[in-house]
């Protein structure tokens, strides 16, 4: 029986500020597959339940694409759920500094589509 998956946990300030330097368009830049960092930000578990098995399934078949992969260990991955958290402001160098308020703003923008 599956244990669960792992899924990313990424800081909101961390994704604005990928946005700003690469543009919106590029969004976060995820680190090289297969690298340290990038299994680094797979922090958070996802439990395998009923929930996760619908979710896994509903994905299938409305992506058409795989839902997890695995490393060496076995240990399963997946891209189709992330952890955002919002923990720090985002302080550009040279302006004021981005509250977590509007970080939420942004996220709550960009996951809505408008």
């Amino acid at each position: 029986m599956k244990q669960g998956y792992r899924i990313i946990s990424i800081e909101a300030a961390d994704i604005y500020r990928h946005e700003q330097e690469n543009g919106v368009s590029v969004g976060y830049k995820m680190p090289e597959k297969k690298s340290d960092a990038y299994f680094r930000l797979f922090k958070i578990y996802l439990d395998n339940s009923l929930d996760s098995v619908e979710l896994e399934n509903a994905y299938k078949r409305i992506c058409r694409k795989k839902f997890s992969f695995q490393d060496k260990s076995e240990n399963e991955y997946t891209l189709a759920v992330i952890n955002l958290k919002f923990n720090y402001t985002y302080k550009p160098e040279n302006s004021k500094p981005i509250k977590i308020k509007d970080l939420r703003t942004a996220a709550e923008i960009f996951t809505t589509g408008g």
